[in-house]
């Protein structure tokens, strides 16, 4: 029903979501994720701005740059869409928790919330709890148990999105450097934690040939070209 009424409210939202949802599935594919983990991430794809029926119908139609305070209220559609949701009987609480953090940044300055990362560092040792077989055991993660060369944190930070553009492209050439080693180094740990891995270093390899192989950047090219062709229809 909400995914009907927004494909008529915004037919382009519509269709961003519906790629969302096939490249999230295809990549969690690709990982080896679960048919229930894959369900999720269509879902999530799908409703994750679902709250824009919510927003002025011009507002969504505006062609240019929006001002401070349009774009006060687009950020709003985040709200909208916990709102909504949240009202749905029975709605996964972990779809629900990726569809109000979709806009948040590992730096804190995303929204709705402005939460910052806790993403494991590449600058030293970081605190893991762990919680197995109705035990939390709790150790340190540090690069260098993976083979990976420390940085200080300054190195990954980026004052533009120029900057920041140039720093994915990079990590997706697999350009060695900080921004690959973090990726690695979390997505190793994302891919253990969903079952894929035996371990962080089982999961760090299976992301490292994912991206020394160009299969995420191919990723990345056919959302890109599917997203402008979706445009050049609209």
């Amino acid at each position: 029903m909400w995914v009907a009424r927004l494909r008529e409210q915004d037919a382009s939202t519509y269709g961003h979501g519906l790629q969302v949802s096939v490249y999230l599935t295809s990549f969690g594919r690709h990982l080896g994720f679960p048919k229930e983990q894959l369900a999720m991430l269509a879902q999530i794809g799908l409703l994750l701005d679902i709250g824009k029926i919510r927003l002025p119908k011009e507002l969504l139609e505006k062609q240019g740059k929006l001002t401070d305070e349009e774009f006060a209220i687009a950020k709003k559609h985040v709200d909208h869409s916990i709102d909504i949701l949240a009202q749905t009987p029975n709605f996964d609480a972990q779809v629900l928790d990726a569809i109000g953090q979709h806009h948040e940044r590992l730096n804190g300055s995303g929204y709705p919330k402005g939460l910052q990362g806790d993403e494991i560092s590449i600058s030293g040792p970081t605190l893991v709890g762990e919680l197995a077989n109705g035990e939390i055991r709790e150790y340190e993660v540090h690069p260098s148990h993976f083979g990976l060369e420390l940085y200080d944190r300054s190195a990954i930070q980026v004052g533009t999105v120029d900057e920041s553009k140039a720093r994915i492209l990079a990590v997706l050439q697999n350009e060695p450097g900080p921004a690959l080693n973090i990726v690695l180094l979390n997505a190793g740990a994302a891919i253990y934690v969903a079952g894929r891995a035996k371990s962080i270093q089982e999961g760090i390899e299976r992301a490292r040939k994912v991206i020394a192989s160009g299969e995420a950047k191919a990723k990345l090219d056919e959302f890109i070209a599917a997203t402008n062709q979706f445009r050049a229809k609209g």
